[in-house]
C-alpha cells in the first residue's frame, strides 16, 4: 500500500520547521505582517521590502558562514525593532519622509526599513562577502571572488561608510533624540 503524497508532503514540512530555529521565522514574519498592514502601499514596493527579509531568512537556514548568519540575524532583528520604533516618534523625531500620504507611524516604519536595507545592501553585504572570500583564499578553499575584487569591495567601504553616516543623519532622519 502506497503512502499518501499529501501526508508525506505535510510531514516533511513539519520536520523542516521542527529542525529550524523559530527566531528567524518570527523575525521575518513580524515586519512583513507590519508591512502588509499598511494601507495604500503599492504592492511592487511591498515586494522590494519583503525580498531582502526573505533572503536573510533563507540565508540563516542554508549558510554555514558565521558572519553571514550574524548579519542575517541582526538584519531581521533591526527590522523587527523597526515595528516598535515607528510607534514612538520621541526616539527618532526626524525619521520619516518616504511617503507623506501614509499615516506618520507607517511612514516612519518604511523609512526605518529603507534605511537598513540600504545599510545592509551597500555596507554589510560587501564586507561580509569579501571577508568570507579572503578567509577562503587563506585556507585554500574555492572562492566566488578574486582577491583583487575583495580588496576593491573593502576599499569602496572607505567611501561608502562616511557617506552613509551623512545620509542617515541628513536624509533619513536616523538620529536619536539624545
Amino acid at each position: 500500500m502506497k503512502d499518501d503524497p499529501k501526508k508525506n508532503s505535510r510531514s516533511s514540512w513539519i520536520e523542516f520547521l521542527r529542525n529550524r530555529n523559530p527566531l528567524p521565522i518570527i523575525g521575518f514574519l513580524v515586519p512583513i505582517a507590519h508591512l502588509l498592514s499598511i494601507r495604500g502601499l503599492d504592492r511592487g514596493i511591498l515586494f522590494v521590502f519583503i525580498f531582502p527579509a526573505l533572503v536573510a531568512t533563507w540565508n540563516l537556514n542554508g549558510s554555514s558562514n558565521r558572519r553571514a548568519i550574524l548579519a542575517s540575524y541582526s538584519f531581521l532583528l533591526l527590522m523587527t525593532i523597526g515595528v516598535v520604533i515607528s510607534k514612538y516618534p520621541q526616539l527618532f523625531p526626524n525619521l520619516g519622509g518616504v511617503d507623506p500620504s501614509l499615516p506618520p507611524h507607517h511612514d516612519r516604519a518604511l523609512s526605518w526599513y529603507a534605511t537598513f536595507f540600504v545599510i545592509y545592501i551597500f555596507n554589510v553585504v560587501p564586507i561580509v562577502w569579501s571577508t568570507d572570500n579572503f578567509r577562503r583564499h587563506k585556507i585554500g578553499e574555492p572562492t566566488e571572488l578574486r582577491r583583487f575584487t575583495c580588496w576593491l569591495m573593502l576599499c569602496s567601504q572607505i567611501v561608502f561608510l562616511p557617506a552613509m553616516v551623512g545620509l542617515l543623519y541628513t536624509e533619513m532622519g536616523l538620529w536619536p533624540m539624545f
